[in-house]
């Protein structure tokens, strides 16, 4: 069993133990393999006990392939977030999200390492931290060292600012931006820019968008809530009124109380893109397991309490007389048991011509009427 003092416990960490082996298995690693890898090593960070330069090499030559390359796909992810959070890409390139491995990748590894051969830290995550806490080493890292060139910084003009807006506005809401929320706009936009210094992302563009939104959201929804029919236009037209439905529909369909605040404003978030909007579905789902236990149980995408309940919901119509579109999720509960475990078919059933309901409906008092004049005729009586 190894030791584990002379193991690492992070990935891209690496052991002096592991590094003398591999310079006696490689000894070109030593040498080349700066010139192989891009990064200058074997400078001396200091000395040892005895005086001797420390100079041993921290990362092998294709280090920045490999550990990128072995990294599971949601670590990936991860990683080239924080490259990009640390503008370690060429401008406006941007990783695809899911892991996709690309040379900017490679490239952007390789200078972390030259940082990290150098400050001797063997582990990558130590360098990214060390770049969010020193200014310098950013600044090193995004700049190779070079001070950036002063530049003129073309600023979306209004009338794109305004086309951009309005064609955004007209999808969600069915309706222009006001002249406001332009002019806010087109505030907002120039300030990211100036602090870019150019261009921002399309995330970063979405989200301006989105705050915009999200303000008109938040005053369409305390109208509505006042009984204001404008504003509940607001939220009944475009993407957000498809959306609040689909919401609304969710929560419904598991048989959650909930509130037309709480829908508004989750309809609002799910805007941002499509996992925004399935964390919101998946918030809701984690609320029916709390609800309806069991039940409430591995649902899968698309499928809700209510189509879980369509056998019994089905008997409860045809028993009681009526449509199955009356009959609320959030009034199912008595299906369950005291342990939250499902009555079996046969157990509902019977339960079901004995409510009250069943004896004050329609149905039943059809089946006592038929039941009456079956007996008359067997005495000759009709």
């Amino acid at each position: 069993m190894a030791d584990p003092k002379k193991t690492t416990a992070t990935p891209g960490g690496v052991s002096a133990e592991a590094i003398a082996a591999a310079q006696k298995l490689f000894p070109k690693l030593g040498g080349t393999a700066a010139n192989k890898s891009d990064v200058i090593s074997g400078v001396s960070r200091g000395q040892d006990a005895s005086g001797k330069p420390i100079t041993t090499v921290i990362y092998p030559a294709g280090f920045q392939e490999s550990y990128i390359k072995n990294l599971p796909p949601k670590d990936r992810v991860a990683l080239q977030k924080q490259l990009k959070a640390l503008n370690l890409y060429p401008k406006n390139f941007n990783p695809l999200g899911d892991g996709t491995v690309t040379a900017e990748d490679f490239n952007a590894l390789l200078k972390l390492v030259a940082v990290g051969e150098q400050k001797g830290l063997g582990n990558i995550q130590d360098v990214i931290n060390l770049a969010k806490k020193d200014k310098k080493v950013q600044t090193f890292l995004q700049t190779s060292g070079y001070s950036e060139a002063a530049r003129e910084i073309n600023y979306t003009n209004s009338s794109e600012s305004k086309a951009t807006l309005t064609d955004k506005f007209l999808s969600l809401f069915n309706e222009k931006p006001t002249a406001e929320e332009l002019t806010s706009f087109q505030t907002i936009l120039k300030n990211k820019e100036k602090a870019a210094k150019g261009s921002i992302t399309n995330l970063e563009l979405n989200d301006i968008i989105l705050s915009l939104a999200n303000k008109r959201i938040d005053t369409a929804s305390k109208g509505a809530l006042k009984g204001d029919a404008a504003a509940l236009d607001v939220l009944d037209s475009g993407t957000l009124g498809r959306r609040v439905r689909e919401i609304k529909a969710a929560y419904y369909n598991n048989g959650i109380p909930v509130s037309d605040t709480t829908i508004y404003k989750q309809a609002g978030l799910s805007l941002r893109d499509q996992d925004a909007y399935q964390n919101v579905l998946e918030e809701i789902n984690n609320n029916a397991m709390m609800q309806w236990g069991k039940l409430g149980l591995d649902l899968k995408p698309g499928q809700t309490v209510r189509s879980k309940l369509q056998p019994f919901i089905t008997t409860r119509a045809k028993i009681r007389g009526i449509s199955e579109d009356d009959i609320n999720v959030s009034d199912m509960t008595d299906v369950l048991k005291p342990d939250g475990s499902v009555k079996t078919y046969k157990e509902f059933k019977l339960e079901e011509y004995g409510s009250k309901e069943y004896l004050a409906s329609d149905n039943y008092k059809m089946t006592v009427l038929d039941d009456t004049k079956a007996v008359f005729r067997n005495f000759g009586i009709m």
